[in-house]
């Protein structure tokens, strides 16, 4: 019987946000990339973005996110319990300071 698949996909996050329990809060939203390099690239457009603000937290964080099998009972936790229930393993790949 062949398993679900899981899913690899990436995304970043600040200094402030790091950790665990950004997993846990909904009101911290993440944006997926399937793709690293899209990743990095929305990742240094933010740095670039944010800069010039002195109350910005930096370092930012690239960070690869593994997810459980994604089958139906995965799906249903997502949607009822958000993106945490989903979530195997995740680290951070790259660490990037204001510019």
């Amino acid at each position: 019987m062949p398993s679900a698949p899981t899913v690899t996909l990436y995304t970043f996050t600040s200094a402030a946000d790091l950790g665990d329990d950004r997993w846990k809060d909904p009101g911290l939203p993440s944006v997926f990339y399937e793709d690293r390099e899209e990743a990095r690239r929305s990742l240094l457009k933010a740095r670039d973005e944010l800069a010039p603000d002195p109350n910005s937290s930096f370092p930012l964080y690239l960070e690869k996110v593994e997810t459980v099998p994604m089958t139906r009972s995965a799906i249903i936790a997502l949607l009822d319990d958000g993106v945490e229930a989903i979530i195997s393993n995740y680290e951070v790949i790259e660490e990037v300071a204001r510019a």
